[in-house]
């Protein structure tokens, strides 16, 4: 079985196992609900045992799930540790790193990402970023001060 479809599965059971463990504590804590025949209390007409035990599992296997999920990306985990501990934050602060920082180097990477996505042909191109990259004139954004692609006139 493939790595992604476990992921999905164990996904998909903690979150149904979470919303039975909220459902029956919600549903529990409401007395009105609550009757008592033959003097036993029921909840909707099942007996209050019942939905303790429901919720009671049903928080055994949300744990068990995130337990599971945790262990299935503990490589992840560990990775982003080291990278969050030396303070890279992205890859771009890598790249930054590397020297590859300057605006002029940020608009080759945003012109090749843009390319890669199939921007090339300029007919088609409704990106107004596209040919201020093309033509490597860049402004201040007025909003944020930041630099980015100049969008034109006006």
């Amino acid at each position: 079985m493939k790595k992604a479809l476990i992921d999905y599965w164990v996904d998909v059971v903690t979150g149904i196992a979470l919303l039975v463990c909220a459902v029956t504590d919600i549903v529990r804590r409401f007395p009105e609900a609550t009757s008592v025949a033959s003097g036993t209390a029921t909840i909707f007409g099942v007996g209050s045992t019942l939905w303790a035990t429901v919720h009671d599992w049903s928080g055994v296997v949300m744990a068990a799930g995130v337990a599971l999920h945790l262990v299935l990306h503990a490589r992840w985990i560990a990775h982003m540790t080291r990278k969050i501990a030396r303070g890279e934050s992205s890859s771009r602060s890598k790249a930054r790193r590397a020297g590859a920082g300057s605006p002029d180097a940020a608009a080759a990477t945003s012109l090749s990402r843009l390319e890669a996505m199939g921007a090339r042909d300029e007919e088609n191109d409704r990106s107004p970023a596209l040919p201020a990259l093309r033509a490597g004139t860049r402004g201040t954004s007025r909003w944020c001060g930041c630099r980015h692609p100049a969008r034109g006139s006006g």
